[in-house]
């Protein structure tokens, strides 16, 4: 970044059509009540200092007028929220898509802006993965007021209800009107995305196991830590007793051996863990 830069945020000084990002970390209140209880403060802060930090890195390249951009973000309780206004890629598309393939029928800034919204997500997941906590979400289309501490709108609204009502497994879903708004953009061939069988369409984060996260650039190493953790919560939180969270680990297991399955398609020789018996 050159000196004359500085950094703002995307905020908004009235209603206006964003992508917006809702995620909700499960079990976040038990996690802070075991490290306070236990005086292990500093493991809540490395915890949630982590969100603020990757997503200002997940925008840090957006320039436009001389400044970097980062999205808008808060973090309150177990919620997060993150958004981008939908031409936030306008000042650069020419310098970074100037060589694009005529036949290519994706919109360059639509295409830079849903892969920010997956460095972010799939960032948030993993980052809570290594600490036994699970996130769900939705990633929607819609009008909101986002400055600052004050966010509201019937576009968060709509995320909120996603992910309390549909997502409910440790997913970040697509909203239907986010779908389609990316259309093109979408090229479900190259494993971003996986389809569950509610037909709703999630992030594949474990696909990026091993792209700027803590568990290690060798993909198959941290697939064999992935299984551990997963593995880990499965017999304890069974042995506990917990249903309600052990079905959240459980899917996790499942998608786990899906996503295992569909990348051995592609990488037969790798050597990935044993699935995970349900």
């Amino acid at each position: 970044m050159s000196n004359h830069e500085t950094k703002k945020t995307f905020s908004t000084d009235q209603y206006e059509k964003r992508l917006i990002i809702f995620i909700d970390v499960i079990g976040f209140k038990n996690f802070i009540l075991s490290n306070y209880k236990n005086g292990e403060e500093e493991v809540i802060k490395e915890f949630t200092y982590f969100f603020q930090q990757k997503v200002s890195e997940g925008g840090e390249f957006i320039r436009k007028d001389d400044h970097v951009f980062q999205p808008t973000f808060n973090f309150f309780s177990d919620s997060i929220v993150i958004t981008y206004p939908l031409n936030c890629f306008a000042g650069v598309i020419k310098v970074e898509f100037s060589e694009l393939d005529s036949d290519d029928k994706r919109d360059a800034e639509r295409f830079l802006l849903l892969n920010c919204a997956i460095t972010s997500v799939t960032s948030m997941q993993l980052h809570a993965l290594k600490f036994d906590l699970l996130t769900r979400g939705c990633v929607t289309i819609g009008d909101i007021y986002h400055k600052k501490n004050t966010w509201y709108g019937p576009g968060l609204i709509e995320a909120y209800t996603h992910e309390s009502k549909i997502a409910i497994y440790p997913r970040v879903i697509l909203s239907k009107n986010c779908f389609e708004y990316f259309g093109n953009e979408l090229v479900l061939g190259e494993g971003d995305l996986m389809q569950d069988t509610d037909g709703y369409f999630y992030i594949n984060y474990i696909k990026w196991l091993n792209i700027k996260t803590e568990f290690g650039s060798d993909f198959c190493k941290a697939h064999h830590q992935l299984r551990e953790i997963i593995v880990r919560n499965i017999k304890v939180l069974g042995a506990q007793g917990k249903v309600y969270e052990l079905q959240k680990w459980e899917w996790l297991a499942l998608y786990f051996n899906s996503h295992k399955k569909r990348r051995l398609e592609t990488n037969p020789d790798e050597k990935l863990s044993s699935d995970i018996i349900v």
